[in-house]
């Protein structure tokens, strides 16, 4: 039955109505019954195109040019309509918004099984069973474009779910949600396959999740799958992964950086595979005193930059989203703030934006009180990046993207001159000067979006989820762009469910739990409570729980790859005959 194809994809091309190059360029793949198969790839390689291929989205109702055949169940897609295929292939898009059209979350996953023939009572009963698996169930009288983006995701994946399909297709329908709803969604993924041999497509930039959970990686690089091959062996091969722009995990990273010193017999894909060689090495070297962490910095003497003051905050009294939040935060500080979805994390930006004003308690902004302060008056100390950046685009060219806040100051026409040409220059954007911003692809638009900020000369930086649905390339962009700003003395406020760039940039880290703060500390610290994190559906990064395992030798809690590659290195090289043994 395994052996048995039910997808076949021969010699595809593909080019969108409006462009003039191929997205797809020769795709050649088969999927067989009950598989469950990862696609990788940069943004711009051509995945979400594929995946629109095989329910027929593409070439049934987004025209363009298509050559070459998709087959499904022994039928060409061309000879079916998207409504014979959606009982065969179900898709759960990226942006979950596009799939969303009922009034209610219920009514939402109703209309697929009832469309396939299913009474209201089977399909209702049906529908309950995976919002519950979703953790959703609580949400089945709510609109769902009155939901969050994380929420949002889990009921576009529950309205394809329940209708049962043989092939389920996720396109990055899990990039706004916290990671242990992201594990929860791959484990029942791997329930569909085992128990009822439903075939997956799992398209994702979680390496990690992927390498325990698929049997099969295809990997995709301008149009084209260039490796295709069981999960194991693709992910050995790191140096074509890291030329495409996928993000090696996080271990095997750490192996790859320790091939000198340590004897791996396979590059590892979990922690568990990691771990005994590591433990092994460092048992033949002496045992060194667990490192004591460093204390706790003291607050500055400069005045507070931000200060939240016992606020309160309700959108409909006497439902309370946040509760007696206390913060403050000083010049030049690189904060995290984390949490599940629906913790309050994004209520809290828009109050230190001045964009809401506190139920109770104060915002205060470099001594403004957000109270009786305009938003336009506080956009001069605060820029705000948002999570898409179509969202905040919309001039015609890169240029002049730069130029509209500038305008809104009120400088000078030689003034604002000034400054667009410096900033083109800072951030590397003078070869796109005049190109319409939206062409730009994800990463670039992104750049453009924190450059016309950082153009007003903000104190402050606030980034909501910047990079959410990124490629390794362009995540690590944004980031490092971050960074350099912050040592320019803008202080950085990062709201984020990416726990390794949380753990790889931030200095603090605030962690909110049901609107109210769990957690306030050094990265180090926070990142290395395992009952913290998972209190507030987190876990640690890869690499952290590796280096917590290793505590018994002495190894610290540890935040990247890298610096664990350091410090074993730096063991080894004290203790020579014991990497002799290894």
């Amino acid at each position: 039955m395994m052996n048995q194809e039910i997808i076949s994809v021969r010699d595809v091309r593909y080019c969108y109505p409006t462009g003039t190059d191929p997205v797809l360029r020769g795709v050649n793949f088969s999927l067989r019954r009950g598989e469950f198969v990862g696609l990788v790839g940069a943004t711009g390689a051509g995945k979400t195109t594929l995946c629109q291929t095989l329910n027929g989205l593409i070439p049934h109702y987004t025209l363009g040019e298509m050559q070459g055949e998709v087959w499904v169940n022994g039928k060409k897609t061309t000879d079916l309509t998207v409504a014979d295929l959606s009982s065969m292939v179900g898709l759960v898009f990226q942006d979950a918004d596009a799939q969303l059209v009922m009034s209610t979350v219920e009514e939402e996953c109703l209309l697929g099984p009832m469309s396939q023939g299913l009474s209201r009572r089977e399909a209702r009963q049906r529908a309950r069973q995976i919002l519950e698996r979703l953790e959703i169930s609580h949400l089945a009288e709510r609109s769902p474009q009155a939901l969050s983006g994380g929420q949002k995701q889990r009921v576009a994946i529950a309205a394809v779910m329940v209708t049962e399909p043989e092939v389920l297709v996720l396109d990055e329908a899990t990039s706004e949600l916290d990671a242990m709803m992201v594990g929860k969604i791959f484990h029942l993924c791997e329930r569909l396959n085992r128990e009822f041999g439903t075939t997956i497509l799992l398209v994702s930039h979680e390496v990690e999740l992927l390498a325990r959970y698929t049997d099969r990686l295809l990997v995709m690089d301008k149009g084209r799958i260039v490796l295709d091959a069981p999960t194991r062996q693709a992910l050995q091969e790191h140096q074509i992964l890291q030329q495409v722009g996928v993000r090696l995990p996080q271990v095997t990273r750490f192996a790859v950086a320790t091939r000198e010193v340590l004897a791996w017999p396979t590059l590892p894909l979990t922690e568990e595979e990691a771990l005994p060689v590591a433990r092994a090495a460092l048992n033949g070297s002496r045992p060194q005193p667990a490192e004591v962490p460093p204390p706790r910095p003291e607050a500055g003497t400069e005045p507070p930059l931000i200060e939240v003051k016992n606020v309160r905050f309700a959108y409909r009294e006497p439902v309370t989203v946040l509760h007696n939040i206390n913060l403050t935060f000083r010049q030049g500080e690189f904060t995290a703030i984390i949490g599940n979805n629906g913790s309050g994390k994004s209520t809290l930006m828009k109050l230190i934006l001045g964009l809401l004003k506190p139920s109770a308690g104060q915002v205060i902004i470099d001594g403004i009180d957000t109270r009786q302060a305009k938003v336009s008056d506080l956009a001069r100390r605060i820029g705000f990046i948002f999570q898409n950046p179509n969202d905040q685009l919309f001039a015609s060219s890169v240029a002049e993207e730069v130029a509209f806040g500038l305008k809104n100051l009120g400088l000078s026409e030689e003034e604002i001159r000034h400054r667009v040409e410096e900033t083109l220059v800072r951030f590397q954007l003078t070869g796109v000067r005049d190109v319409f911003p939206r062409f730009l692809a994800r990463g670039d638009k992104q750049k453009v979006c924190i450059a016309s900020i950082v153009a007003m000369n903000p104190q402050i930086l606030l980034l909501d989820e910047p990079t959410t649905g990124q490629d390794y390339r362009d995540s690590h962009q944004i980031m490092e762009l971050a960074r350099s700003l912050n040592e320019q003395g803008i202080t950085i406020l990062l709201v984020t469910h990416d726990l390794n760039n949380v753990a790889r940039y931030a200095r603090r880290v605030i962690a909110v739990n049901d609107g109210v703060i769990v957690a306030d500390g050094p990265t180090t610290e926070i990142m290395s409570n395992r009952e913290l994190l998972a209190s507030c559906h987190l876990t640690p990064p890869q690499i952290v729980r590796l280096s917590l395992e290793m505590s018994e030798a002495g190894i610290p809690p540890i935040m990247t790859p890298e610096a664990l590659a350091e410090k074993i290195r730096h063991r080894l090289s004290l203790h020579p005959t014991a990497r002799e043994k290894h």
